[in-house]
């Protein structure tokens, strides 16, 4: 059992890349490629050679979606080229 103290206590729940791609409506691999990317932001738990662990901070996740945003009518096409930070490419 792990004993809570000031600093465990403050710790919130971390979510999976699972639980991630579903609150955004993506395929999981989505998530991994933001985050491999570096346009995701993770929490490492565990870097391995062939199987790293990582998870997210519901409250980082929030702030990144609302630094996203944009006003009605900025966004005017979808280019598949897009990456996940909303600017295009070339």
């Amino acid at each position: 059992m792990i004993k809570k103290d000031n600093k465990t206590a403050n710790i919130k729940k971390l979510l999976t890349p699972k639980q991630v791609a579903e609150i955004f409506g993506v395929a999981v691999s989505t998530v991994h490629k933001w985050t491999y990317k570096g346009l995701l932001p993770c929490v490492v738990l565990k870097h391995g050679k062939r199987k790293s662990v990582i998870r997210f901070r519901q409250e980082v996740l929030e702030a990144w979606i609302k630094k996203r945003e944009i006003a009605p009518g900025r966004f005017t096409s979808y280019n598949s080229e897009d990456d996940a930070t909303g600017t295009e490419r070339g």
